[in-house]
């Protein structure tokens, strides 16, 4: 977002400065009571059983490095005048390094714990032996040193500059500023998503299918009307695998908006990074003045997906809203029998 002064006398401009004012501070306290308040919840005892618990507080520590590595920078920048990347070369070549590590970290988490009950789902006993907390801890590990790797370049292709209307922490390389952002592009949205949407589409043919085994065996048992219909439902009147299905579905609804939210969040920014070489060298100066606020509102909607994440586990996930009213009611907890036998997936 570059401060020519030619820039200031349009009213996009001064409403971009007051976005990066207002809005980071706000999308911080919030994003960091929520994440805190994710981990408190997801650190309970039965909570642990899962694996998918285990990468969504992994996700919940990444999504609080994210808003005080990136978010923090801007309002720091631009709401106040103060980059600490041009503080030295080796800031601005660490900072960026750590915000594009960080950002792709969260991604690639939301991969994991998406594959994860895709593999559960469609194999559950082979996932038994397969998706151990031992080989969720590795898969992370994996994930964060194979991004380091990708974006070590960053260490000698980013560097203070002094362009002609102002000094930037920048790309500095044909590397960085050609073919960088299309990389960028396919490891922190296209191929994350690719994955996601893949394994939603098979958990929920899968879902599908069992559900379409239960009618017809609820259906065969009708027709029969014996005795032994009675031995095959839960005290409730459900079906047990009804009830195991019904948990499973209420964790997909829960992958699907948070994977959802991840496409609709972050790629506007990706795509105008893609584009902002051609669009901004011959612009007008109020084409550029747009730009600058549009470049404020993809940064607020990119960093909205790391600050509302609880919410939406408050929202989908019934087991999450249980354990949350426990840390908050006084008194016995009360242990159900699903969670004595470890049963309850969501």
């Amino acid at each position: 977002m570059a401060n020519d002064s030619t820039f200031h006398h349009f009213q996009e401009f001064e409403t971009a400065l007051a976005v990066w004012l207002y809005f980071p501070p706000f999308l911080i306290i919030i994003g960091t009571f929520a994440n805190v308040l994710s981990i408190v919840v997801l650190l309970r005892k039965p909570m642990r059983t899962s694996n998918t618990m285990f990468y969504l507080l992994v996700l919940s520590v990444g999504d609080i490095f994210v808003l005080y590595t990136g978010l923090l920078r801007y309002w720091l920048k631009f709401g106040f005048n103060h980059d600490f990347r041009l503080i030295s070369n080796a800031f601005c070549k660490v900072h960026g390094f750590l915000v594009y590590v960080s950002l792709d970290f969260t991604a690639w988490v939301l991969v994991a714990v998406t594959v994860d009950r895709c593999f559960s789902i469609r194999h559950p006993f082979r996932a038994k032996v397969i998706c151990t907390r031992s080989v969720a801890k590795v898969i992370v590990v994996v994930i964060f040193l194979s991004l380091i790797a990708i974006n070590g370049h960053l260490f000698w292709s980013l560097a203070i500059i002094d362009l002609a209307d102002e000094i930037q922490c920048t790309g500095i390389t044909y590397f960085a500023s050609t073919i960088w952002p299309w990389m960028d592009f396919s490891v922190f949205s296209a191929i994350p998503f690719v994955i996601m949407i893949a394994s939603d589409i098979v958990i929920v043919r899968q879902l599908c299918r069992s559900s379409k085994r239960i009618r017809a065996h609820e259906m065969a048992n009708r027709t029969r009307n014996n005795s032994e219909n009675d031995s095959t439902k839960s005290r409730g009147g459900r079906h047990p695998i009804r009830q195991r299905l019904g948990k499973i579905s209420s964790l997909t609804i829960m992958l699907l908006s948070v994977n959802c939210l991840f496409l609709v969040l972050t790629a506007p920014i990706v795509i105008y990074l893609i584009g902002y070489n051609k669009w901004y060298v011959d612009a007008s100066d109020h084409a550029r003045a747009k730009m600058n606020l549009l470049w404020s509102f993809c940064n607020m909607m990119q960093y909205l997906n790391n600050a509302i994440h609880f919410f939406i586990y408050c929202l989908t996930g019934p087991k999450f809203r249980r354990e949350l009213r426990y840390l908050f009611t006084k008194g016995s907890r009360v242990v159900s029998i699903e969670q004595m036998s470890g049963t309850e997936l969501y």
